[in-house]
C-alpha cells in the first residue's frame, strides 16, 4: 500500500497502510495526554515475531508456547506443562530467542495475564554478534501502577540472542506471562488513539482537531458505526479515512460511532489536541 501511495499519491492507499500498521500494534492505545496534547508514549518492540529467527523454551502446554508472547493478546500466555516439574533453582524454566536482526535495547517489558502470576527471580542473558559468550544483564525492576507490566531496565546493549531463566515464580510455581517486548530508545512509528462511543443524532458529522509536527498526509481518522451500542465493538473499521484538518462533512451511517486516530511520528513532539466531533445538518 505504501508503494501504491508513492505511485498514485492517492491518500486512500496511505490510510490503508496506516490502518494495517495499527493492527500490527494491536488494539492498544499508545499515546499519553500531557498538557492537553496526545503524544506517542510506547517504545517500539524491537523483537516482534517478524524479527524472531528461532526460539526454544521449557516444554509448554499445547497452544501456550513462545508464539503466544507475540500475538498482541493479553488473554493468551506462555505456560509450561502439562507434566513439567515445578520451577526451582535446580529446575529453572527458560525461554530462548534468536533474532534475525541484532538490535540495541535497554529494557525488557513483560505483560502479565494475571497480576498474581509473575517471575520472582529472573535472570536475563544475552549474546551479540561481537560477543559469543552469554552475559547476564544487571537490571532494575519496576512494575506499572496496574501491576500488569514488569519492566527490566538495563544499560543499553546490542542483542542478537536472548535467554530468560526463571528460578522462582509467584502463584503457580511456573513461568507464566502474556506478552514480551524488547525496547530501546526508538518510539513506535505510529501513534494510535481510540475515542469512546459517541452518539451521533444528525444526518452529517464533522471531525476536527489540532496537530503539532504532523504532516497532513500522515494523519488519519478511521471510524466504525452501529445502530445499536452493543454491536459497535464487533464492527470493522471503515477503510475510507477522514481528514480532520479540512472540511470533512460526512453522512452518518449509524447512531453510534467510535473513532481511531492514527498519525505517523515525525519528531518526538508529534501529537494532536482538541479532538471533537460536531453534528451537522
Amino acid at each position: 500500500m505504501k508503494t501504491l501511495f508513492a505511485i498514485t499519491k492517492d491518500k486512500y492507499f496511505d490510510s490503508v497502510a496506516a490502518k494495517w500498521e495499527s493492527y500490527l500494534q494491536g488494539e492498544e492505545q499508545n499515546v499519553v495526554l500531557t498538557n492537553g496534547w496526545y503524544h506517542i508514549s510506547k517504545h517500539k518492540n524491537l523483537a516482534p515475531l517478524s524479527n524472531i529467527a528461532d526460539w526454544d523454551s521449557t516444554q509448554t502446554i499445547r497452544g501456550y508456547g513462545v508464539e503466544a508472547l507475540f500475538d498482541n493478546k493479553q488473554s493468551t500466555y506462555f505456560a509450561p506443562g502439562p507434566n513439567k516439574e515445578d520451577i526451582s533453582d535446580t529446575n529453572p524454566h527458560y525461554i530462548y530467542l534468536k533474532l534475525k536482526r541484532e538490535v540495541v535495547a535497554d529494557s525488557l517489558v513483560l505483560t502479565l495475564g494475571n497480576k498474581s502470576l509473575f517471575p520472582e527471580v529472573l535472570d536475563i542473558l544475552y549474546r551479540s554478534s561481537q560477543n559469543p559468550e552469554w552475559l547476564k544483564l544487571d537490571t532494575v525492576v519496576t512494575k506499572d501502577s496496574d501491576d500488569m507490566h514488569i519492566t527490566y531496565k538495563f544499560d543499553e546493549v546490542p542483542i542478537l540472542e536472548l535467554k530468560l531463566v526463571c528460578r522462582k515464580a509467584a502463584g503457580q510455581n511456573r513461568l507464566v506471562f502474556s506478552e514480551l517486548a524488547l525496547t530501546g530508545r526508538e518510539l513506535e512509528s505510529y501513534g494510535i488513539y481510540y475515542s469512546g462511543t459517541i452518539l451521533i443524532d444528525s444526518p452529517y458529522l464533522e471531525v476536527r482537531l489540532k496537530v503539532e509536527d504532523i504532516n497532513e498526509d500522515k494523519l488519519f481518522v478511521l471510524y466504525k458505526y452501529a445502530d445499536e451500542i452493543e454491536g459497535l465493538s464487533t464492527k470493522m473499521w471503515e477503510f475510507q479515512a477522514i481528514n480532520p484538518l479540512e472540511g470533512n462533512r460526512t453522512a452518518t451511517l449509524g447512531k453510534y460511532y467510535q473513532f481511531k486516530i492514527i498519525f505517523e511520528r515525525e519528531t518526538t513532539n508529534s501529537g494532536f489536541s482538541g479532538f471533537e466531533v460536531f453534528p451537522r445538518e
